[in-house]
């Protein structure tokens, strides 16, 4: 089954099997998928959720 990039970044599941969910916490990724064991290490953002965070807040 393909899983589409966008639906499985808008419901924050694994980019590979669209199962298992990639944050541990409110801004930190997992390591491994848990439904399929992906590295998810090799698309680590940085900072970026928490550019986006302050950024919705600067907003609204």
């Amino acid at each position: 089954m393909a899983v589409s990039a966008l639906s499985a970044g808008l419901k924050c599941r694994c980019p590979n099997c669209g199962e298992g969910r990639v944050f541990r916490g409110f801004l930190t990724f997992k390591e491994r998928c848990d439904a399929c064991g992906a590295d998810l290490t090799v698309a680590d953002a940085g900072d970026g959720p928490a550019f986006f965070v302050m950024f919705a807040a600067l907003i609204f």
